[in-house]
């Protein structure tokens, strides 16, 4: 999330593993169009870094044409760089 440091971030991990959780997902934030994180003041105010990848599974051929989905992901911002994102 926007202003969640490495360090809050495991912190998070270390309380969900203590207090007995199942399972854990640990995932990238995706930008979804018209979403309030996706939007110019958003990327501006958290200095929103991103990548674009593909989305697994989401290709085909369709009526001969062949498409390919991709989707926009957040890989760094003003409190997490790139480098500890990559940790996760």
């Amino acid at each position: 999330m926007p202003l969640e440091s490495a360090e809050s971030h495991r912190e998070t991990l270390r309380k969900c593993f203590d207090v007995g959780f199942d399972f854990i997902g640990v995932g990238n934030t995706i930008l979804l169009p018209g979403s309030e994180l996706e939007s110019d003041d958003s990327r501006r105010r958290f200095s929103i870094k991103t990548k674009f990848r593909l989305t697994q599974g989401a290709y085909g051929a369709y009526d001969g044409i062949k498409a390919i989905e991709c989707e926009e992901i957040v890989v760094a911002t003003s409190a997490m760089s790139e480098e500890e994102t990559d940790e996760f």
